[in-house]
């Protein structure tokens, strides 16, 4: 199994009611869960992937290979500030304009 697809898998069990093909409509407050526990599994990921990008640049030997985990750790740092962010809104009760 992919790692893509294991963390596909790790949301769709954080969040079984998404997963679900029942036809039942889900409320603004559900969904609003929904993506917070989405959110909260995509920070715990990002996190995890930046601290082991952080070590195999460590143990870089070549210029390339540390130039190479230093571009994808940089990339998946923004985008794990921008989901610190989200979080932050969503705990303050801060929603997207429609």
């Amino acid at each position: 199994m992919s790692e893509i697809e294991a963390f596909r898998r790790q949301l769709i069990e954080a969040n079984p009611r998404c997963a679900s093909s029942s036809n039942d409509p889900i409320t603004s407050s559900e969904r609003r869960d929904l993506i917070h526990v989405d959110l909260v599994v995509a920070h715990q990921a990002l996190d995890r992937l930046t601290d082991n990008l952080l070590k195999e640049m460590r143990q870089a030997y070549g210029n390339e290979a540390f130039s190479y985990y230093a571009g994808l750790r940089g990339e998946l740092c923004a985008y794990f500030d921008g989901l610190s962010l989200l979080l932050d809104d969503y705990h303050d009760g801060i929603e997207l304009s429609k």
